[in-house]
């Protein structure tokens, strides 16, 4: 019977991809019904791996993605972060039937595209979000080495983020629709205000900006996003925007900008 969950698990882990052995559907379900923990309302799993000692498992956890450990002989429970050997974090490896969907949804999603890097790395973003205009600022001149998916994904809340999404995905193409969020969210441009609705009218997207937004919306449910920035790499791990931009920043030797 497993009884209770920690707060933390710091351990090494040698496992290979080839030795991956995913828990099937019925394993999963009675793992979710063993415990209190993984059984109330706001825990689903995901998927999970049977690591020998220890059940690895990917969770939403209280609307979050979080890696729970269960140990088979104690039953208990851990929630945090694994190191491996080397000291690098243990990451949770997505089985390949559930990667082909997420990046078939993704992509679908995907507004506009720029840079020629052999890294893939797809953003959610809000053109008025004042979070994604310091990324966008910061991370300027520090992405050489990615080809950058943006997903605009405009929050309810932001009055002016429709106009701007409109006016962005009306370029011809993928290099003018980067020049323009550059200049919406780099430049302050406020070109965009031709499609602000008049009257106080329901902003309204045209219908080719609607499909593309809606595709967007299903990617973003796809990964749990709701808030942006959001970052996530090919594998589509969520990273820290900071810490990536921190790295980026080492690479080129250049100094943290402390604004």
């Amino acid at each position: 019977m497993i009884q209770k969950i920690t707060s933390t698990l710091l351990l090494t882990s040698t496992l290979l991809l080839a030795d991956i052995k995913y828990l099937s559907q019925e394993k999963i379900a009675t793992l979710s019904k063993s415990s209190p923990v993984l059984a109330n309302s706001y825990t689903r799993i995901i998927e999970g791996i049977d690591e020998n000692n220890t059940y690895f498992l990917d969770v939403q956890y209280k609307g979050k993605n979080k890696n729970f450990f269960v140990d088979k002989k104690t039953g208990v429970i851990y929630k945090g972060v694994r190191f491996d050997n080397t000291g690098k974090i243990s990451k949770f490896q997505k089985s390949p039937k559930r990667l082909k969907k997420l990046t078939e949804s993704i992509q679908k999603g995907v507004s506009l595209s720029y840079g020629t890097g052999k890294k893939d790395l797809y953003i959610f973003t809000d053109p008025e979000c004042p979070y994604c205009k310091k990324f966008e600022q910061q991370a300027k001149g520090l992405l050489d080495d990615y080809t950058v998916h943006i997903i605009l994904y405009p929050l309810r809340f932001h009055k002016k983020a429709p106009a701007m999404t409109e006016w962005i995905l009306q370029g011809l193409d993928n290099k003018e629709k980067h020049a323009r969020m550059e200049a919406v969210m780099m430049n302050n441009s406020n070109t965009y205000t031709m499609f602000m609705s008049k009257n106080g009218k329901p902003f309204r997207y045209s219908d080719t900006i609607q499909k593309i937004l809606l595709k967007g919306r299903n990617a973003a449910r796809s990964l749990h996003v709701t808030g942006t920035p959001s970052i996530f790499d090919s594998q589509f791990n969520k990273i820290n925007w900071g810490k990536l931009l921190q790295q980026e920043r080492a690479k080129k030797k250049t100094p943290i900008d402390k604004k």
